[in-house]
């Protein structure tokens, strides 16, 4: 099933790496307290929690929607802003590359879009080092659980040596979840209107 940002429907885990405590875990305490988080889950700390964890068989594939990317390692004019629906259920915004591409040269991924989990920091970006294997195409997976508006882009090495190339910036944006109470009726059983003090 493919939509129009080249979305396809997955029954398998994304490849994405939680950060855990677990190294921590077999050492001793200190002072008797235990290694609870200082911080509360952030959605985006839940939504890895989601892709990782286990699935069932009775639950719905992950959705995920492909963003192609030029061989420079930019989003071409039409993509260089997308719109994303809410994350009613979490889902995979998977940007692509093709191999052997300008951009696949000991390129990385950059984005303020929080990668590891945590709170979100406008100015703090997260790097995923580009596979250099140019048999197949690049992928990176981004777990999507929450609203937000994000920017990425791709460096990579240039023609001189030592040069360092930034691709054209790219923007994506997560729509909220929007939720309203029931509205009270406005009508008695025998249809006729409420004062406001009965509805």
């Amino acid at each position: 099933m493919v939509n129009k940002f080249g979305s396809c429907i997955s029954s398998q885990r994304p490849d994405l790496t939680l950060r855990s405590l677990s190294h921590l875990q077999d050492s001793p305490t200190t002072y008797g307290t235990d290694l609870a988080p200082s911080t509360p889950k952030t959605p985006a700390d839940e939504g890895k929690e989601f892709f990782l964890g286990p699935r069932s068989e009775r639950e719905q594939p992950i959705r995920v929607y492909e963003l192609g990317l030029d061989p420079d390692g930019g989003p071409n004019n039409q993509r260089s802003y997308i719109r994303l629906p809410p994350a009613y259920t979490p889902y995979i915004l998977r940007v692509s590359l093709d191999a052997g591409t300008p951009a696949s040269k000991n390129g990385v991924f950059k984005t303020n879009f929080p990668l590891d989990g945590g709170a979100f920091e406008r100015d703090k970006y997260a790097e995923r080092t580009l596979p250099t294997n140019l048999t197949k195409p690049i992928q990176v997976d981004l777990p999507i659980s929450h609203a937000g508006a994000f920017v990425y882009w791709v460096e990579y090495d240039g023609d001189a040596p030592g040069e360092r190339v930034k691709g054209r910036e790219g923007y994506f944006n997560i729509d909220p979840i929007l939720r309203v109470h029931a509205r009270s009726s406005i009508l008695s059983n025998d249809l006729k209107p409420l004062l406001p003090s009965e509805g």
